[in-house]
């Protein structure tokens, strides 16, 4: 029963607000004092318990209020308004009315996307044909890739170039711009081969530099007379010195140096800054302490057999 009466609520609500139901006739245990969709069910008082009569006397009461000006709902037979329309099938026709011009949106922004993504294969390609031009012009032309490894060029060969107007090859497996990725792998491949033809791989290293050790050294000292520093190298020396399994190779630059000043002290103060600047290199190892003498005349001072001992990895190009 209260599911019936819920559902004539549902109907009814629609059309203005319910304050109470007043229910009459037999008594069903636990309909009055409850609620049915928020609206409290009353006991109809006032009429006269006639038993059966009751249902009849509730139906009179009903037309008297409502010919007394009293609220009523208009209807009609018609099935359409009878029937009971739940809070889902209300909104039925709204969520079509939304999905449909979603649907359209979506359908508008594929076409869209489409066009887009066939403009930019078309610029992948054209990208992708220019560089194997430049890598493998053609029949009779030389190219930058001559001769071109055979990989290569069986691939190009089956994968560019125009069949008939606006039909070009491709490949079914991958990507425009997937293909380029491959060429560039390819290539990565055959430059790594020729470089373990020629020796230069980083399984073998190649022995540090000792004229790049010295070139360092002698910039660091250059660099001195911006300070004011006369140096004047009498005699230099760079040799490599293999490593073993618990000490890495390096380089040693022996130097005879003079420095010219006003006394021996200024020209002491140009060496200490000398050795300072070769200490913070990060390829310092090792700087060998040294005798100074002044010179005869006062005007500097005099070193013999600087032993800088450097790592010539640490810097930018070790074989360089």
């Amino acid at each position: 029963m209260q599911r019936e009466l819920a559902r004539s609520i549902s109907a009814a609500r629609t059309l203005r607000p319910l304050e109470r139901i007043l229910v009459a006739g037999y008594d069903m245990p636990g309909l009055i004092g409850s609620e049915i969709l928020d609206v409290p069910v009353e006991a109809l008082t006032g009429l006269p318990d006639t038993g059966s009569s009751a249902s009849r006397c509730a139906a009179a009461y009903g037309a008297a209020v409502a010919q007394l000006g009293g609220g009523m709902v208009s209807s009609s037979l018609r099935r359409e308004e009878l029937r009971f329309t739940g809070t889902l099938e209300r909104v039925e026709l709204p969520l079509a009315v939304a999905g449909l011009l979603l649907v359209t949106l979506l359908g508008v922004w594929n076409i869209r996307m489409g066009k887009e993504l066939d403009r930019i294969n078309d610029a992948v390609r054209y990208w992708r044909d220019a560089s194997v031009t430049f890598m493998i012009p053609g029949i009779g032309k030389r190219g930058n890739l001559d001769p071109p490894p055979a990989t290569i060029k069986q691939y190009t060969d089956s994968t560019t170039g125009e069949i008939e107007k606006n039909l070009y090859r491709d490949d079914e497996l991958r990507g425009r711009y997937e293909q380029m990725a491959y060429l560039r792998t390819k290539l990565k491949q055959e430059i790594a081969k020729l470089n373990k033809d020629l020796g230069h791989i980083r399984e073998m290293p190649q022995p540090q530099s000792a004229l790049k050790g010295v070139t360092y050294v002698l910039d660091v000292l250059d660099d001195t007379r911006a300070e004011g520093a006369r140096p004047s190298l009498r005699y230099v020396k760079a040799s490599y010195n293999r490593g073993s399994n618990t000490r890495s190779d390096t380089v040693m630059v022996t130097l005879d140096v003079t420095f010219f000043a006003e006394d021996s002290g200024t020209g002491t103060t140009h060496f200490e800054s000398f050795r300072r600047k070769i200490e913070a290199q990060p390829w310092h190892i090792k700087f060998d302490p040294v005798t100074t003498e002044p010179l005869e005349n006062g005007g500097g001072i005099s070193i013999e057999r600087i032993k800088i001992t450097m790592d010539v990895s640490m810097t930018e190009d070790p074989t360089s």
